[in-house]
């Protein structure tokens, strides 16, 4: 069975698209996943003092970690940021 050409020349709509409130609250919470990453970044990066025995590979799996705590705290505990970025709930 053929689909008339006016049929078949209509655009398809994407049904797995997600909505534009859907969006905004999956990019407010990756922010503030990032937000809080950078902040601990910051925090490891204003040490008093080098460690004796600190390597790059040290520092390298400091930043993993950070990035992984940042990213389970912002979606398990969020502070804030995600909720003042999306605005006023209706």
């Amino acid at each position: 069975m053929t689909l008339p050409i006016a049929q078949s020349a209509r655009p398809a709509v994407d049904q797995t698209a997600p909505s534009s409130a859907a969006a905004a609250k999956s990019t407010a919470a990756k922010f503030e996943g990032l937000f809080v990453r950078e902040m601990l970044k910051s925090m490891r990066a204003a040490k008093l003092d080098d460690g004796l025995l600190q390597t790059d590979a040290d520092a390298n799996w400091a930043d993993m970690r950070d990035q992984l705590f940042a990213d389970t705290l912002a979606a398990r505990a969020p502070i804030g940021v995600a909720s003042q970025l999306q605005g006023p709930k209706p």
